[in-house]
């Protein structure tokens, strides 16, 4: 098993893949599975949703790097709270009806905390609980629940 109490570290992975998987369905799952629905609600079309997709995309490439750094001087659990706080703070303000200039900011900051603040701490995590010797279960187990939230919540929003 993983070296930090079954059990706990278990809940602990997947909890963490249930963060991911809802961090990322915003830029993600609204630009494909609910493409239809941005069309109609927002008013874009496929090429603006393109450009959603392609800034999220440049965004995310730049802070990769820093992330790592950003990673090594914070607590992890600071930078995920606050990533999945401002997460939430993008999501509600969506429920505005944004312009397609601020829907642009949203996915760039949306890209920025995902890949600066949550990425990085959430690799650090799932490497601690699993320590050097079960680090590679701990990632298995760790895919293995993002899978099984991605199913969950396909059916529960379907």
């Amino acid at each position: 098993g993983l070296p930090v109490q079954g059990a706990k570290s278990a809940l602990c992975i997947f909890v963490l893949a249930l963060a991911i998987e809802v961090l990322y369905m915003v830029p993600y799952g609204l630009t494909s599975s609910f493409r239809p629905l941005l069309i109609e609600t927002w008013g874009l079309n496929n090429h603006e949703i393109g450009k959603l997709s392609s800034v999220y995309g440049i965004v995310s490439m730049c802070f990769y790097l820093p992330g790592g750094y950003v990673a090594d001087y914070f607590r992890p659990k600071l930078l995920i709270v606050s990533a999945l706080l401002t997460t939430a703070a993008c999501c509600c303000y969506l429920i505005t009806g944004p312009s397609f200039t601020e829907l642009v900011l949203i996915w760039a900051l949306l890209a920025a905390v995902g890949t600066l603040l949550f990425w990085s701490a959430f690799v650090s995590v799932i490497r601690q609980i699993g320590g050097k010797e079960h680090s590679g279960k701990a990632f298995g187990f760790e895919q293995a629940s993002r899978g099984a939230v991605s199913a969950l919540m396909t059916l529960a929003l379907a």
